[in-house]
């Protein structure tokens, strides 16, 4: 596939899920939502929500470019099975806010992070297998998301009784 509609496609992929995530951020077009996250008994280790924008800037990057590399890549099975893996992990990145932010589900949220950790570790090997230089790309998302599942499996526990609003 011609690499400029690959990164054209990538690009869709992680753009779609961004715009559809974002409508669940707790920022200030989102007032209720910042307040009912604002609420909840958060670990010390917590970023500041600036550094939660910077970061996945960073990652969404990281994944147009993993994502434009594999579906360019040669057809194999590899690839297919590495493609498949990264449009479960961008899924991941668009449920975890709906879930998170939008159902205000710190347990469920907690699942999605750590699906979307088993996901990001399947694009991982599967990319390794197709593309070196791709799965390099793929080392730091994996890392966040070990730090993400730590953080949200926190913050799960610390809220079991939160009410939700």
């Amino acid at each position: 596939m011609i690499r400029s509609l690959a990164t054209a496609l990538a690009g869709l992929g992680i753009g779609a899920a961004q715009i559809a995530g974002r409508r669940y951020n707790p920022t200030s077009a989102h007032p209720a939502t910042r307040e009912w996250y604002r609420s909840l008994n958060k670990p010390w280790y917590t970023p500041p929500g600036p550094v939660f924008g910077i970061v996945w800037s960073i990652l969404d990057a990281a994944l147009l470019q993993t994502g434009a590399r594999i579906i360019s890549a040669p057809p194999s099975r590899n690839r297919n099975h590495a493609i498949l893996a990264w449009i479960a992990t961008v899924t991941g990145t668009w449920l975890f806010p709906k879930v998170m932010f939008g159902w205000r589900r710190p347990d469920l949220a907690f699942g999605v992070t750590v699906g979307t950790l088993v996901a990001g570790t399947a694009l991982t090997a599967a990319t390794t297998a197709t593309d070196r230089k791709a799965a390099t790309g793929t080392l730091p998302l994996w890392g966040w998301l070990v730090f993400a599942c730590v953080l949200q499996r926190d913050v799960w526990q610390r809220n079991r009784f939160h009410h939700v609003t």
